[in-house]
């Protein structure tokens, strides 16, 4: 397992977005009901299990989290049903950016574009 605490700038910047929407969440109140997900802590399970896997640098779900991120997938859906959807837009930016940075970086196959 790659070290948790020496990693790439790119990866840092990514998962800095991954923990800020975790903390959006956990602050809250959401409705979930047009979203996948039946409870908070489902979501943040996800982002954590994210998080890890690129720190790891394993982005074989980086699909995954891109679709996550996506107009009217299910983060856009709770952010909009939860009263935070402005609040989400500028994260979804920021999520943009540092994706398309890990992409360039580790030259990343991704399926999706950002």
């Amino acid at each position: 397992m790659k070290d948790m605490t020496n990693h790439d700038d790119e990866i840092t910047q990514l998962v800095n977005v991954l923990k800020e929407v975790k903390e959006i969440i956990r602050d809250a109140d959401n409705d979930l009901i047009w979203s996948r997900f039946k409870s908070e802590d489902e979501v943040i399970s996800e982002l954590d299990n994210h998080i890890l896997k690129i720190f790891k640098e394993d982005f074989s779900t980086i699909d995954d989290l891109i679709i996550l991120f996506g107009p009217t997938a299910a983060l856009q859906e709770i952010s909009i049903s939860s009263g935070w959807g402005r609040l989400f837009i500028h994260v979804a930016d920021k999520f943009d950016i540092a994706m398309e940075q890990l992409i360039k970086k580790f030259q990343i196959k991704a399926k999706f574009s950002v």
